[in-house]
């Protein structure tokens, strides 16, 4: 085919220039404008609860940091989580209060800087105009600002992948062995936050060999220098494991847990399923595995590596007992990998997008938008070397993903380098639109009309009652743990800092019932809110009981049987709250109630007697 055939020739939006002081006035307002948005979205969500409250993985890593800011930077076993994120957050607690949004804003700066390392390395393969177009697109996507309000460490991973990206980028171009090197240290460091991130390394390798330029020893350095970048942060943290926690553990100790949750055959969704002995919570998530393991093997003895190699087994050996379903297992994850719908875990973008964020339900650009534009835009640049390193990203780190299984959070590293080739395609297609290359213009078209069918595929989402139910169970053991503290203050004669702990443990308990009440009021058939509020609003009222907040403790109980009209212990709790204010026809009447609901109800009939007997000696006001 002849050299000129269009649909061969490099891309030509790459040739577009733009002075470098009206670019650098662009990256800056690109840069502000991202800083603003991620600014406005903390400052917006910071008076909800659900904002304020670390859940799950968050938790952990909030429980791990402060660990480490009060000295314990060892820790005592194998890393189980990432053990980078922690740490900044530690190094952020430093300088910011703990549980403040000050921590979230540190966030959104990084974010903000991230969007700069994502132009930089745009234009660094495909030149000016397409990096002010991804920068654009990254600066309005609004999950990288769900994600900087949460106390996650998706915000340090994009970093970091982007700045990865850029130095191996910046490597190649030079042609200079000792360039790999740094490259290296930043991966490793984004394998500390995201172990996937490793699978980069042998595709990088061969890209070198295959791509590098120079002398076959020259390339040989290159990728030597690139190991030993990465060696540099694997081996002292696999030397932290082997000294703390007995074992020689690179990075963690989870790897084998899941894959075999992504692998095992009940897991039908693509997504994250815990299977049936699993509590997914990482407090006890790691005791359920290795419990597991032990009664499975007959063994009490294996070490954290031997659990997870265990676990990787077991998921090969669900994938060889039924290689049909793997094979259809597989598609689906390539169908919730392509679609628009952000998987939940530890937070939910559609939860905070309908309860909590004005500015999430804004019409801004999401997977569905950025996914097809980047695999045309991957097409397009094929013919480009140096495009290869991102996409060579993409593709190890995807490939990460459907080994193992889809979820919002995970899926994120890779989207900085898809809107990277989202503002090259956008750029192009306009050059070729305008030079009328239709015949250019096939492939990218139906890639792009394919995979925009594909994310719009209807898929089986997380209903919010669940999300409701988890964030007010959250709320309640938060109440629970200040109860506690409330209690042992007291015990040790500290009565206005147990008065404090209880006020928190009673705010904490408000907030769960809030969002059991919502979940309720938008899913009336959904048992488990029901049941969770009932409880809730009864313990309140033994609460408030114990600390002789009579008046209180009647307001407590009077919302609870209005919301809960055949609730028999509530009404027996409206009983009691009228005797303590030494009300005796009311309380009998509640307890009447609580009888005709539960004939034989032992406390309500107990607590009839008693206001009979008040009555009938008239030692009561009424």
């Amino acid at each position: 085919m002849p050299a000129t055939d269009p649909a061969t020739r490099l891309p030509r939006a790459t040739s577009v220039s733009i002075a470098a002081d009206r670019r650098l006035a662009l990256f800056g307002a690109i840069f502000l404008l991202a800083l603003a948005l991620r600014v406005a979205y903390v400052l917006e969500i910071w008076p909800h609860p659900a904002a304020r409250l670390p859940i799950l993985d968050a938790e952990a890593y909030r429980r791990i940091a402060l660990d480490i800011r009060g000295g314990d930077w060892l820790g005592d076993s194998v890393y189980y989580l990432d053990p980078l994120y922690p740490f900044v957050l530690a190094a952020i607690y430093a300088v910011v209060p703990p549980d403040s949004f000050g921590v979230l804003l540190v966030q959104a700066l990084l974010d903000s800087i991230s969007v700069l390392i994502l132009m930089s390395l745009t234009r660094r393969i495909f030149g000016d105009l397409a990096a002010m177009v991804a920068g654009g697109i990254a600066a309005v996507y609004s999950l990288f600002f769900f994600y900087d309000g949460l106390l996650q460490k998706e915000a340090l991973m994009v970093f970091l992948t982007g700045s990865a990206l850029v130095l191996c980028t910046r490597a190649a171009e030079r042609d200079r062995a000792l360039g790999w090197l740094p490259a290296g240290l930043l991966i490793g460091l984004a394998a500390l936050t995201r172990g996937n991130s490793l699978l980069f390394v042998p595709a990088l390798l061969l890209w070198i060999a295959v791509a590098g330029r120079g002398t076959l020893a020259r390339r040989a350095l290159a990728g030597l220098c690139l190991t030993l970048g990465v060696a540099a942060i694997l081996v002292p943290v696999g030397v932290r494991n082997r000294i703390v926690g007995g074992d020689f553990v690179l990075l963690n100790s989870q790897a084998g847990q899941n894959f075999y949750i992504g692998n095992f055959r009940a897991n039908a969704t693509g997504a994250y399923l815990a299977p049936p002995f699993l509590r997914p919570n990482p407090e006890v998530e790691e005791q359920d595995f290795a419990e597991e393991a032990r009664r499975r093997t007959g063994r009490d003895d294996l070490r954290p590596s031997e659990i997870s190699s265990f676990w990787l087994r077991e998921g090969l050996a669900e994938i060889a007992a039924d290689p049909a379903h793997f094979v259809r297992h597989l598609g689906r994850k390539l169908v919730v990998f392509a679609n628009r719908y952000e998987i939940p875990d530890n937070a939910s973008f559609e939860y905070f997008q309908q309860d909590v964020s004005r500015m999430l339900r804004l019409p801004l650009p999401g997977w569905g938008v950025v996914f097809p534009l980047a695999a045309a835009g991957m097409w397009m640049a094929r013919r480009n070397r140096i495009a290869w390193i991102p996409m060579l990203y993409f593709a190890s780190y995807t490939t990460g993903i459907l080994l193992f299984f889809n979820l919002s959070r995970m899926r994120l590293p890779v989207v900085p380098v898809a809107i990277a080739f989202a503002g090259f395609a956008l750029t192009e297609l306009f050059e070729r639109g305008r030079e009328r290359e239709l015949r250019s213009l096939a492939v990218p078209a139906l890639l792009i009309l394919a995979l925009a069918a594909t994310a719009r595929i209807d898929l089986p989402r997380q209903p919010l009652n669940v999300r409701y139910y988890n964030l007010g169970s959250a709320f309640l053991r938060r109440s629970e743990a200040a109860w506690s503290e409330g209690l042992g203050l007291r015990e040790a004669g500290d009565e206005a800092g147990a008065r404090a702990a209880f006020d928190r443990a009673l705010e904490a308990r408000s907030h769960a019932e809030h969002e059991f009440a919502r979940g309720l009021d938008a899913h009336p058939d959904f048992e488990r809110l029901r049941s969770a509020l009932r409880v809730s609003m009864r313990n309140r009222v033994v609460a408030l009981e114990f600390l002789d907040e009579d008046q209180a403790a009647l307001d407590a109980a009077l919302a609870l049987t209005r919301r809960f009209d055949r609730f028999p212990p509530g009404f027996v709790e409206l009983g009691q709250a009228w005797e303590r204010l030494d009300r005796p026809r009311l309380a009998e009447a509640a307890f009447e109630r609580a009888l005709r609901l539960a004939p034989g109800n032992a406390e309500a009939t107990a607590g009839l007697a008693r206001t009979k007997s008040a009555l009938e000696s008239g030692s009561a006001k009424d």
